[in-house]
């Protein structure tokens, strides 16, 4: 019996090992990538609003905010989609471990 559940816990920790290199291998790719394109959106979008024409800065309001006040042709308040909300809460030079942190 002893050596019937060494076995089981062997080859469920072979099993585990083998997931963990499959998941190393396979996930940068699925998950950083789509990482960088929303901080590439984020970067971009910044500068179409601020040398765009009305329109541009109509889609680019459209595609990042859920709601967005003006008053006196200032933005009053903003409420961002996600997962530019959790873009807009960094800091301006955060580093990687700040970025991880959020």
């Amino acid at each position: 019996m002893y050596d019937q559940k060494n076995l089981e816990f062997h080859n469920q920790k072979v099993s585990v090992k083998k997931q963990i290199k499959d998941l190393e291998t396979t996930a940068p790719q699925f998950t950083l990538e789509p990482v960088k394109k929303i901080f590439m959106q984020a970067n971009t979008s910044q500068n179409e609003f601020l040398i765009g024409n009305d329109d541009k800065r109509h889609n680019v309001v459209k595609e990042l905010l859920w709601n967005l006040s003006m008053k006196d042709k200032n933005m009053a308040s903003i409420k961002y989609k996600s997962p530019f909300d959790v873009i807009a809460r960094l800091p301006k030079n955060a580093d990687f471990s700040t970025l991880c942190a959020h």
